[in-house]
C-alpha cells in the first residue's frame, strides 16, 4: 500500500478533523489549510481549521481565508477529534506556543497526520506525508491528495498564492513539476494578477525607508560570502515613529530584493531583536549556495529549520554571542560542503 493510499483510508475512517496551521503563518501554510478543509469536507467530513497565532490582516486578500479561526490548539480538546492534521511544519512546537524546554503533545490524540515538506522535519506523527523535494506543503497537497481538474478559479487561485509564496516567486527549491503545476493553475484561471499585485505592488512609502534602512545597516563578511543586518524593534519604532507590526513588510523587501542580490553574497541574515528575544532568517543565492540553511538551528543547537535556501531559528541570548556563534558555525558548514 502507498503512502497515499494508506493515508487515504485514515481520512475515509475520519469523521471528525481538525487542521492545525504552523508558526510562522506564512502563505504557504495558510492556503495548505483553507484548501485541505475544502477538500475534506467535500467528502462529507466535519472539519475544523485552526491558526495557533494571529493571521495578518493583508493575508485576507486570499482566497477563502477571511475570518480564519485563531485558537490556542493547547487549549482546545484535541481528542474528540478522529484526526488531527498537523501542517506545513517539521516539529511539535510549531504548532503551539511552548516553553524552550518542553514539547506539544497534541492533547494526547495520538492519531496525527502530518504533512510538511521541510528538510528538517522530525517524523513526529504517526501518519505522514512528507517529500523534501516539494517546492511547498501547498505543491505536495496538488501531487498526493487534491484533483486539479476538480478546482474552482478561486481554488486555483489561492494555490497559486501559496506557490509563489513559499518558492519566492519561483526562485527558491522549485522543479520541473512546481512550474508545472503553476501552469495548471493558470489554466483553471487562477488570478495571477491579484497574486502579483499583493507581493509585489501593495507597498507604502514606510516600507521602502525601512528598506532602504536596512541596507544601510547591512554589515559585508565578504570572506565568508555571507551579509547579515541586525533589526532592533525598539530603534526603527523610535526612528520612523511606527508600530512593531508595520515593520514586517520592509524587512520582507529587503530579503526580497536586495538579502542575496549582491555579488559574491551567498547567504544572508537578518537578526531580529526584541529584547532578549532573536530570530534569524536565512536566505541563500540559489545559483551559487552549497550550504542547507535548515541544517544551521541543528549545529547552533536552537529551535529552528526550513527549506535548503530558505530557514530561520530562535533563541534567547546576547546579539553579540549570536553573531559569534553563526559565524562560527558557518566556517565549519562551509568547508563541509567545500563552499567557495
Amino acid at each position: 500500500m502507498s503512502v497515499t493510499k494508506r493515508i487515504q483510508k485514515v481520512i475515509k475512517k475520519s469523521q471528525s478533523i481538525l487542521i492545525i496551521i504552523s508558526r510562522p503563518i506564512d502563505h504557504d501554510c495558510i492556503a495548505s489549510g483553507v484548501i485541505l478543509k475544502r477538500y475534506l469536507r467535500s467528502l462529507g467530513k466535519s472539519v475544523k481549521l485552526i491558526a495557533p497565532v494571529k493571521i495578518p490582516k493583508d493575508y485576507e486578500i486570499m482566497p477563502f481565508v477571511k475570518n480564519m479561526i485563531v485558537e490556542d490548539p493547547k487549549k482546545a480538546n484535541l481528542g474528540i477529534y478522529d484526526l488531527v492534521i498537523a501542517l506545513d511544519g517539521g516539529n511539535k512546537k510549531q504548532f503551539a506556543r511552548v516553553e524552550a524546554n518542553a514539547d506539544f503533545d497534541f492533547g494526547g490524540n495520538k492519531n496525527v497526520l502530518n504533512i510538511d515538506h521541510h528538510l528538517t522535519n522530525s517524523h513526529f506523527a504517526k501518519y505522514e506525508i512528507w517529500d523534501k523535494k516539494a517546492s511547498s506543503t501547498i505543491e505536495l497537497l496538488a501531487s498526493t491528495l487534491l484533483d486539479i481538474a476538480k478546482l474552482t478559479k478561486e481554488e486555483a487561485t489561492l494555490i497559486y498564492f501559496g506557490l509563489v509564496g513559499d518558492t519566492g516567486n519561483f526562485k527558491y527549491s522549485l522543479s520541473k513539476d512546481t512550474l508545472y503545476l503553476a501552469s495548471l493553475l493558470l489554466a483553471k484561471g487562477a488570478d495571477y494578477k491579484t497574486v502579483v499585485k499583493h507581493y509585489f505592488y501593495s507597498n507604502t512609502k514606510l516600507d521602502f525607508q525601512i528598506f532602504t534602512y536596512l541596507i544601510d545597516k547591512t554589515v559585508y563578511k565578504k570572506r565568508l560570502g555571507y551579509t547579515y543586518v541586525i533589526v532592533d524593534y525598539d530603534k526603527i519604532i523610535e526612528k520612523f515613529d511606527c508600530k512593531a507590526g508595520l515593520i514586517k513588510k520592509g524587512i520582507k523587501l529587503y530579503q526580497d530584493y536586495f538579502s542575496c542580490a549582491v555579488n559574491g553574497v551567498n547567504i544572508s541574515v537578518v537578526f531580529r531583536v526584541i529584547g532578549s528575544n532573536i530570530t534569524a532568517s536565512l536566505k541563500g543565492d540559489a545559483l551559487s549556495n552549497k550550504i542547507p540553511l535548515s541544517d544551521i538551528s541543528r549545529h547552533l543547537k536552537v529551535d529552528g529549520g526550513g527549506h535548503f535556501n530558505s530557514a530561520g531559528f530562535a533563541l534567547k541570548g546576547d546579539i553579540q554571542n549570536v553573531l559569534a556563534d553563526f559565524r562560527n558555525v558557518l566556517i565549519k558548514m562551509r568547508k563541509e560542503y567545500k563552499q567557495k
